[in-house]
């Protein structure tokens, strides 16, 4: 990664991942995505207390690659906040909002990514089936085969290759992937 590189966030959490690559990778700008209207708050403060808010920009949605996404998801909100998800979390479901919905394709158009980090509790097999990956040049993806079997995330894996991307065995794990393109 690089001082030209255009990182987008699926999946933004607390916002530590997007300010850890922001402090220590410099890239030109982060946009951040988080269906989770509760953490928002809290992620925009992670932003601003390690100053990087001029760097990081979140948006409160759920990114899909589908061609034709409804405008709004359900999105299940757990006691958890790692558990939350558009999927019906197993433990401690506190209560379901509907989140808007924005879609891949133009955000791709508009913000140009060439990184991809993707942690969004079990729906990247989604999102990969139907991602145009053009333009990135290196994604981080953390599986969650708790969710759709080893099977899902053998095909997540072999979306991911076949799309031209070779694992970087010496950063990856058999859950969380690094790869970049050949």
């Amino acid at each position: 990664m690089n001082s030209d590189d255009r990182v987008l966030e699926c999946g933004a959490g607390i916002g530590i991942v997007s300010t850890v690559v922001a402090v220590n990778r410099r890239p030109q700008e982060i946009l951040a995505f988080e269906a989770n209207p509760d953490m928002i708050d809290v992620i925009e403060a992670t932003y601003k207390v390690n100053n990087v808010a001029d760097v990081i920009s979140v948006v409160n949605a759920a990114l899909v690659s589908e061609p034709d996404p409804p405008e709004e998801l359900s999105f299940h909100i757990s006691k958890r906040f790692s558990f939350s998800s558009t999927r019906t979390p197993k433990k401690e479901l506190s209560r379901t909002v509907s989140v808007p919905v924005k879609r891949f394709a133009d955000v791709q158009k508009s913000f140009c990514p060439t990184v991809l980090l993707m942690d969004i509790e079990g729906a990247e097999l989604d999102f990969l089936e139907h991602a145009d990956l053009d333009g990135i040049h290196s994604i981080v993806i953390e599986f969650h085969p708790d969710v759709y079997g080893l099977d899902g995330m053998r095909r997540c894996k072999n979306i991911v290759r076949a799309a031209g991307y070779e694992k970087l065995p010496d950063v990856s794990t058999r859950t969380v992937w690094a790869a970049s393109r050949v």
